[in-house]
């Protein structure tokens, strides 16, 4: 450091960081530089290593749905039996075991299982699972009742209302 001297003739120093001028020096533009890029490697690393929400996560689910809901209406077929194909899809990053029922709901919600099974998918398994269950419905009861496929470990359901067949009005 050199010593400078005032008008009012006391000494002074200038500082390493500053050139004589009053604009910053290299070494500040350099410290202060190192340091800014310090703290946006840490941020960047810390958005990438926790997440903090910004950056996209995948997502674990299982899809449940009906393999042709079109085809729906004519569920119960002339032999009296229940026929129709629902699809499971296991997006849960591992492999899983899917225990599954099959009900018929009443308006009063009593509940009658009509089937249950289990399937084992592996990550990013799909696999359709055809029901054919014998059942004894009446017309009315194409009014009310409700079927339903509900997978038993998380709880989560599709369910139809089928339509009366024209071979059950006669």
């Amino acid at each position: 450091m050199r010593p400078t001297t005032t008008k009012l003739g006391a000494v002074s120093t200038t500082s390493p960081f500053s050139a004589p001028d009053n604009t910053p020096s290299s070494a500040a533009v350099i410290v202060f530089s190192l340091t800014f890029v310090f703290f946006l490697l840490v941020t960047v690393f810390s958005l990438i290593h926790y997440g903090a929400g910004i950056l996209p996560q995948p997502e674990n689910l299982t899809e449940l749905y009906f393999s042709d809901p079109l085809t729906l209406d004519s569920a119960l077929n002339s032999d009296g039996k229940l026929a129709f194909t629902f699809t499971l899809h296991n997006m849960e990053g591992l492999s899983k075991d899917y225990a599954y029922r099959v009900t018929l709901i009443k308006p009063d919600s009593l509940v009658t299982t009509l089937y249950e099974g289990t399937i084992r998918l592996d990550d990013n398994g799909l696999q359709n699972v055809r029901i054919d269950i014998p059942v004894s419905m009446t017309a009315q009861d194409f009014a009310t009742d409700k079927i339903q496929v509900q997978l038993v470990e998380s709880g989560q359901a599709i369910a139809f209302w089928p339509t009366i067949p024209v071979w059950l009005t006669f």
